[in-house]
C-alpha cells in the first residue's frame, strides 16, 4: 500500500512539474489523473511480479503442500 501511495505522489509531482510552467489549469486537471494512473500501473506491476514468484526456473509451479503434510508427519 505504501508503494502505491508513493507511486501516486511521484506521478502527480512529476506531472505537476512538467505541466505547471505550461498551464496551471491543465496541471490542476491532469495531476490527479496522472497520479491515479501511476498508482494503477504500480499495482499491476506488483501483481504481475507476485504472480510469477511461485514458479521455478522452468516455469513449473512450486509445490505448496508442504504445510499440509507437516501435521501428518508430526502425528505419526
Amino acid at each position: 500500500m505504501i508503494v502505491l501511495i508513493a507511486a501516486a505522489i511521484a506521478g502527480g509531482l512529476a506531472t505537476a512539474a512538467i505541466l505547471a510552467p505550461v498551464s496551471g489549469l491543465a496541471a490542476l486537471i491532469l495531476v490527479p489523473l496522472a497520479a491515479s494512473a501511476s498508482a494503477i500501473f504500480a499495482g499491476i506491476s506488483i501483481a504481475w511480479r507476485g504472480a510469477h514468484e511461485d514458479t521455478d526456473r522452468h516455469g513449473r509451479r512450486v509445490r505448496t503442500d508442504g504445510m499440509a503434510v507437516a501435521p501428518v508427519r508430526i502425528h505419526r
